[in-house]
């Protein structure tokens, strides 16, 4: 199956965040350290659901965010 761009993102965060940490880079300039949680949806502009990934961070605080505000990913170290 043909998922659009910024869904497929999502998918390969999470079978890249399956068993190591990522660092996320959003559009917006913002970085983080993350685990993949779980595929979700969230709701932008006017009532746009869209595909989201909600995040655990290194801190153990949890952050959602949409597939469309993720510029690119880069692996770390395994997860432990």
């Amino acid at each position: 199956m043909r998922y659009n761009p910024n869904t497929q993102k999502l998918f390969d965060i999470e079978d890249a965040g399956e068993n190591n940490w990522l660092r996320i880079y959003c559009k917006n300039g913002e970085v983080f350290e993350a685990l993949p949680d779980c595929l979700t949806y969230t709701t932008i502009g006017d009532d746009e659901d869209v595909d989201a990934m909600l995040f655990r961070l290194r801190d153990g605080s949890y952050r959602e965010i949409a597939g469309v505000g993720i510029g690119h990913f880069e692996v770390l170290e395994p997860r432990t």
